[in-house]
């Protein structure tokens, strides 16, 4: 999630893009967590 926010906080992406990123980030986390056995 750092390298992401990292992102954002740079300015490295268009104001109306943090949403897509901050989707897709969550996307992912929760592909991870499926994944994850306890």
């Amino acid at each position: 999630m750092g390298d992401i926010w990292r992102e954002i906080d740079e300015g490295a992406r268009p104001e109306a893009d943090k949403r897509s990123i901050v989707d897709a980030a969550k996307r992912r986390w929760r592909q991870i967590g499926k994944n994850v056995r306890p």
